[in-house]
């Protein structure tokens, strides 16, 4: 089953739940445990993001991600990175504003979205120069394993995606309607190319890292909204 990385760089916790088995949200609040720029002469990025996912992901963090119930896992891992990585996470992020496109360019198919993004991949960023970005990629596939060695066994195994999102939900309303991350493969629409059908089937936990500049403030808008599977959202 796939660790679905979908990253939202625009905040600043680290959020992920499971797709299944609807407890309330779990937060955990670090100190920037990570706060640092990066350059490739100096990081090694994989063995950096690996550390940081083994300080996040402890057995009671990763008890509730697979067994959490009502908003099924939902766990906020807060400050995890500090605001010199952040800093230049946006700054990379900045550059790479052009490239983004409306959702609908991407996939007719996919309504609700009001962000701009594009898919991004590790080789890329590190072709590319943009470390930041590096490290938040890498982050994912850590955190993916260290879910992996901790969950119990007979449980499909989890592999990390090849690509996350790059997104960016101005501000002037946009959101992003509420929606379920994962469907069975048949209940997917069969305009949707296959290897995306695949995927959503196949999707177990949606994993976000938000970069904002701290401190967001309720009247920005723009809040995480989880919803019960027994309520309905408007």
């Amino acid at each position: 089953a796939a660790c679905g990385t979908l990253a939202t760089w625009w905040g600043r916790e680290f959020a992920f739940s499971t797709l299944s088995s609807p407890s309330h949200p779990l937060s955990v609040d670090f100190s920037g445990v990570f706060d640092k720029a990066v350059n490739f002469g100096t990081c090694d990025v994989a063995a950096e993001m690996a550390t940081l996912a083994q300080q996040a992901i402890d057995p009671d963090v990763a008890a509730h991600v697979f067994h959490g119930h009502d908003y099924g896992g939902l766990t906020c891992v807060r400050n995890l990175l500090g605001e010199g990585i952040l800093k230049q996470m946006r700054s990379e992020v900045n550059m790479l504003r052009k490239t983004l496109k409306p959702s609908e360019r991407w996939n007719g198919w996919q309504g609700g979205r009001g962000d701009k993004y594009r898919l991004l991949d590790l080789q890329s960023m590190e072709l590319g120069g943009y470390c930041g970005l590096a490290c938040g990629i890498e982050l994912f596939p850590a955190v993916c394993r260290e879910l992996l060695q901790k969950q119990s066994l007979g449980e499909a195994e989890l592999r990390p995606t090849p690509h996350v999102q790059l997104a960016c939900f101005a501000g002037d309303a946009a959101c992003y309607l509420a929606h379920t991350d994962s469907f069975p493969f048949e209940d997917l629409d069969d305009d949707m190319p296959l290897d995306q059908r695949q995927m959503i089937a196949s999707r177990r936990i949606t994993a976000i890292l938000y970069l904002n500049e701290s401190p967001w403030k309720s009247s920005y808008g723009g809040a995480l909204r989880a919803h019960r599977p027994d309520t309905s959202a408007s």
